[in-house]
């Protein structure tokens, strides 16, 4: 491959990985104008939580069947559509006056947005040798996880001078000149469409999705993931600025990027979790330690907030994320449990699973707000102290202490058929 040749195809992979940056920075954008919405719209803390999870099951759900085109059609065509589906999405964003539109607009950017990693993956394992593509992996993964590290702030710089819809606006204007962008540089170049693939297109779909069910380790990894995943869903997305807000008495920028400490941890421990991997026999140990481990933190920041500085906080925060990034290993571990023409399906399959625990539990946590609210208002929308925040983080504490079981009772699983 000559380097002319070479750094083009360079440039086609970053396109695909900036759209991926891109759709990341509409995922998150709520957490910075979560109070200027909700007043706006008059919300309360779970239908603005119903607002933020449509986004998780549209991308949870759009995750199989988008594997699958990437298949069957070039990837290009398929980026060119969602970088026009996310721009406008944000546009009916900035247009929302009522929950119901901001909640198709959310949904319309996570279909939009299933297309950024799996597809920038495709894109590269068509362009480059596949001793290679963990390198792309590994960038690509990064982008993502420390979009919300340095995004979240200048997003809510930008919503508290600009206001949050013509924030909305820009990102629209943004979606469109991307998604002209794919035409224009991929209309020469010719991509492997790999059709053998690694899922068999002769079986119907549900054959192929009870074949991959069948295997009991895919679903336990699967609920891990879910599990360790949840703490960016709930704490690092959505709660977790306004829960520190409440807690540390600090303004909602400042918790911003505290929370976002979250997302670096997770980011550094993922370039090591591969080397950690090798050393640990068995991997369901660790699992369990991890959620023992992330119970003692989460309990420890908001039930002894009293006695942490921001700067423990911080450090907690921080080793939260890193020990929750072994969760990047139950990808590996259910490409060995199953048959290679089975991979694709089942990386759908398990990150379906890790993301509808966003879904689900971020309208739960605003549910469980509003049942324990004790009359408080501001502004006309209803108030959330640390009593309502320590009440809905027991939640996150119940799955912890449920993946430190599984961990525990597959474990001694793991041991016995290792002997």
């Amino acid at each position: 491959m000559n380097g002319k040749f070479h750094r083009y195809n360079l440039f086609l992979w970053f396109l695909c990985a900036f759209f991926y940056f891109y759709q990341f920075i509409g995922r998150i954008s709520p957490i910075g104008m979560a109070k200027q919405f909700s007043e706006e719209l008059h919300l309360k803390a779970s239908e603005f939580g119903l607002v933020t999870s449509t986004w998780y099951w549209a991308y949870s759900i759009m995750q199989i069947p988008m594997g699958i085109m990437l298949d069957r059609i070039k990837a290009h065509y398929l980026f060119f559509f969602a970088a026009v589906l996310a721009g406008t999405s944000s546009l009916l964003f900035s247009l929302s006056h009522t929950l119901f539109l901001a909640c198709i607009a959310r949904f319309m950017l996570g279909i939009a947005a299933s297309t950024g990693f799996i597809g920038a993956m495709k894109v590269a394992s068509s362009l480059f040798p596949k001793e290679k593509l963990p390198i792309f992996s590994g960038i690509t993964s990064a982008i993502g996880t420390f979009t919300p590290v340095f995004g979240s702030k200048l997003i809510a710089d930008a919503v508290l001078y600009y206001g949050w819809r013509d924030f909305c606006l820009f990102l629209f204007y943004v979606g469109i000149a991307i998604s002209m962008a794919f035409p224009l540089f991929f209309w020469k170049q010719k991509l492997k469409q790999d059709r053998d693939g690694t899922i068999d297109h002769n079986l119907p779909l549900l054959t192929q999705m009870r074949n991959v069910i069948s295997e009991r380790n895919v679903i336990v990894l699967g609920v891990l993931g879910l599990i360790l995943y949840t703490p960016l869903t709930a704490l690092a997305d959505l709660w977790g600025p306004l829960i520190i807000s409440s807690l540390y008495e600090v303004d909602q920028i400042k918790a911003i990027s505290i929370s976002r400490l979250i997302y670096a941890g997770f980011g550094i421990g993922a370039l090591g979790v591969g080397f950690i991997r090798k050393l640990v026999n068995n991997v369901y140990y660790a699992f369990s330690s991890v959620c023992a481990l992330a119970f003692c933190i989460i309990f420890a920041v908001t039930v002894l907030h009293q006695f942490i500085s921001l700067t423990i906080l911080g450090i907690l925060l921080f080793l939260l994320g890193f020990f929750c990034s072994l969760e990047c290993v139950v990808f590996s571990e259910a490409i060995i449990c199953v048959q290679k023409k089975r991979i694709g399906l089942t990386l759908g399959f398990i990150n379906t699973m890790t993301m509808l625990g966003g879904a689900i539990l971020q309208p739960v946590i605003g549910l469980v707000l509003d049942l324990l609210w004790r009359g408080k208002m501001e502004h006309g929308i209803r108030e959330y102290g640390a009593y309502e925040y320590g009440g809905a983080i027991v939640i996150i504490e119940m799955i912890m202490i449920a993946g430190l079981c599984i961990g525990l009772y597959w474990q001694k699983s793991f041991s016995r058929s290792a002997q």
